[in-house]
């Protein structure tokens, strides 16, 4: 969702600075655009990953590695 909102605002941003004729401006905001989706990228995978390895490590061992709280990761084998 935050890529989409990065994308959205950024593109339409850097093409309204590029239409008005200011290109450098545009081209500018564009690549930040890019540079910002990426980041949000890298940074949700990385989070992701780390959630899903506590999570393999909470149902292995029953307990929640260091610095988690149990609370999330019992609730990720809870039912609805």
């Amino acid at each position: 969702m935050i890529n989409l909102g990065i994308a959205v605002i950024g593109g339409f941003g850097g093409a309204a600075l590029v239409a008005i004729g200011l290109l450098a401006v545009g081209v500018a905001v564009l690549a930040s655009t890019v540079t910002g989706i990426v980041v949000v990228s890298f940074v949700s995978s990385a989070l992701s990953q780390i959630f899903r390895v506590a999570v393999y490590e909470y149902a292995v061992t029953g307990q929640a590695p260091g610095g988690l709280d149990g609370r999330p990761l019992q609730a990720a084998f809870a039912g609805p």
